[in-house]
């Protein structure tokens, strides 16, 4: 049982309209909300799983949340706000949007902006005789059976965010596991590391939204570039998985990536991933610490550096 994906900021999606990037969310764990037209970063297609996010839901009846969606077909299976802005809903998307069915005792707080509610979507089976299981706030709001089906989709391979009033969703999860006690912390880049060999500092890719002109680089092999973050959450928590994204570009063809951390003083690389002529978003999900092959601690989180190297390919 395992994380399949997680994200929340523009550097995690490969889609978004140019307004995506909003306040609203639990500050204490996401940096930012997502509005807008977002899809984010894809993963290997399922058609059983969960996915969850915090929604800070506005006060527009019919908005449409977030959901999984088919990159190749672009059909979708989500969840919006029903006939009143209270109301959840549970939807399929193909050419159209078809409303499967609505709670009606209104488990949204209306009239919420600011307030996080975490929505987590069990797809128990996909299919023309389909099952979705949905939790509000670990509470179940909705139990559907029947064809989730559109546009000849087989599965779902990344999570979309669709452009409707201003309910934001930040803190996204794909797991084959239960998501309810699951959240996600954003570590971001907060002070220099150990060793940087390239050209520029952690301020240079410090911020929220995508800013291709402040950036930091290398072109000399084997190079490393390390910086501090923001650690953990408050409260008592374990580590289910660390994902470092990276935003990059190498118009040469000469110079890769390595995607790593430093955890107890030791460095360890991923694969070396080709940086192509065009900026995009290269990712390494970490179930484990690389370093010591178990499942990270905590303290590990508190005290650990990313490490990007350039690599020659």
């Amino acid at each position: 049982m395992t994380i399949l994906w997680c994200g929340g900021e523009d550097v995690d999606t490969f889609y978004y309209d140019g307004s995506s990037t909003y306040t609203y969310c639990d500050e204490s764990f996401a940096r930012i909300g997502s509005k807008g037209g977002v899809y984010y970063n894809k993963f290997t297609p399922i058609t059983s799983g969960w996915v969850s996010a915090i929604c800070c839901v506005d006060t527009w009846a019919g908005c449409r949340l977030f959901g999984l969606r088919d990159s190749v077909t672009g059909a979708i299976l989500g969840v919006g706000q029903g006939t009143s802005a209270s109301r959840l809903q549970l939807f399929k998307q193909g050419a159209t949007k078809v409303v499967l069915t609505e709670e009606t005792s209104g488990v949204l707080p209306s009239n919420s902006v600011g307030t996080a509610n975490k929505i987590d979507i069990h797809l128990v089976s996909y299919g023309v005789s389909g099952q979705v299981l949905v939790y509000v706030n670990g509470n179940l709001a909705i139990d559907y059976s029947g064809d989730l089906t559109s546009l000849s989709a087989s599965g779902f391979d990344h999570v979309a965010r669709l452009k409707d009033s201003g309910s934001t969703i930040s803190e996204i999860i794909v797991a084959d596991e239960d998501t309810r006690l699951m959240r996600l912390k954003t570590l971001a880049p907060s002070a220099a590391g150990d060793a940087n060999d390239w050209t520029g500092t952690y301020e240079d890719v410090d911020e929220t939204s995508i800013y291709d002109s402040d950036k930091i680089y290398s072109a000399t092999d084997n190079t490393d570039f390390q910086c501090n973050l923001t650690g953990m959450p408050s409260g008592t928590w374990s580590v289910k998985a660390v994902k470092v994204a990276v935003r990059c570009v190498d118009s040469s063809g000469s110079t890769g990536i390595q995607l790593g951390i430093k955890s107890g003083g030791t460095v360890d690389v991923g694969d070396t991933q080709t940086a192509s002529g065009y900026w995009q978003t290269k990712e390494r999900l970490m179930t484990v610490n690389p370093v010591t092959g178990v499942a990270f601690t905590p303290a590990e989180i508190e005290a650990l550096q990313i490490n990007l190297r350039a690599k020659a390919l």
